[in-house]
């Protein structure tokens, strides 16, 4: 109250207050710059609150900012799920099921051409991105494996889908 009275009588200025939105206001409206500043700053204000926003994001939640390529596949097991999304340098395996891996076991993706079977690395609970190079006609699977991996070359439990990769 001492305070309104002070820039009443005496026109000193009034305390800032009001935490962060309050300082988001005051960036927004300060009348010490011209009606094009006071534009600029609050655009700059909100550009960086957006870009704060978008890091938070990635921070928490682990979104990617880049999803390779067009969806290729979709392999479908019971209690198991996955799109697989692409291009012919690069695979990103999605979960869909929330399903967890079986007690003592892992799923295994793998990549077949010719006969020849090469393992992509083990399956994610979210998501799983492998750099291969990929090509019409080749082969994606999923297999059940002892926990940590196929102990041989291919896979050694049983392999729960197949899904070919059409034209890239």
């Amino acid at each position: 109250m001492l305070d309104r009275a002070e820039h009443r009588l005496f026109g000193a200025p009034l305390p800032q207050r009001g935490g962060v939105l309050g300082w988001l206001r005051r960036a927004v409206t300060d009348r010490r710059t011209t009606a094009g500043g006071v534009r600029r700053r609050g655009v700059a204000v909100l550009l960086g609150l957006a870009v704060a926003t978008a890091v938070a994001l990635v921070a928490i939640w682990g979104v990617p900012l880049h999803r390779p390529g067009t969806h290729l596949a979709e392999l479908s097991a019971p209690d198991l799920q996955i799109a697989v999304r692409g291009d012919s340098q690069r695979l990103v395996f999605r979960r869909l099921s929330d399903a967890p891996d079986p007690e003592g076991r892992s799923y295994q993706l793998w990549l077949i051409r010719d006969g020849q079977v090469a393992s992509l690395g083990l399956l994610a609970p979210r998501t799983t991105e492998v750099r291969a190079e990929v090509r019409a006609g080749d082969v994606l699977a999923v297999s059940l494996e002892p926990a940590g991996g196929s102990p041989v070359a291919g896979p050694s439990g049983p392999v729960l889908a197949t899904a070919q990769v059409p034209s890239l």
